[in-house]
């Protein structure tokens, strides 16, 4: 739900400014809108919880939320490419199911602390905050790679091929 937000901002964003059209200008106009995004959800959580509860996601929200953003937002510059509309639509769907299912397995790791059958199965909290971190470091590594390619195929060189 919440990814699927973000992208009809950022396509609404991009129509009307007609911002896109590359891959890198994707991930860019994703970034703004994830951070927005993050800040609004924040700023709800500690309202109704504190400070001290919301620190983990104040202090890592936004970034978690442009990395999961990163993904619709390359297929939304890839799509802008795209001579069929049927393959651009298809581009931007699996990049918000994608961004879906991240944002849901980060989700799952941090609400499986308040779990008591997951922490049974699983093992204590302290092996599902390392897991929540080796996939934080993992998102890191996809989004860095996910940049590298999105500037590949930004470059004067690449548009003219495509």
């Amino acid at each position: 739900m919440e990814e699927g937000d973000k992208w009809l901002v950022a396509v609404i964003l991009a129509a009307r400014l007609r911002s896109i059209r590359t891959p890198l200008d994707g991930i860019a106009v994703a970034a703004f809108v994830a951070i927005g995004f993050s800040f609004g959800e924040t700023s709800s959580y500690m309202l109704h919880r504190g400070l001290v509860p919301e620190l983990p996601r104040l202090l890592t929200g936004a970034l978690q939320h442009m990395v999961f953003s990163s993904a619709w937002g390359y297929c939304l510059g890839v799509a802008r490419r795209c001579h069929s509309i049927g393959l651009g639509v298809q581009q931007m769907a699996g990049g918000v199911a994608l961004a879906a299912f991240l944002h849901g397995l980060a989700n799952t790791f941090v609400e499986a602390q308040q779990w008591p059958g997951a922490l049974a199965y699983i093992g204590d909290s302290d092996t599902i905050n390392r897991m929540h971190a080796f996939g934080f470091i993992a998102l890191l590594v996809a989004y860095w790679l996910l940049v590298r390619r999105a500037r590949r195929l930004s470059t004067p060189r690449a548009a003219k091929r495509a």
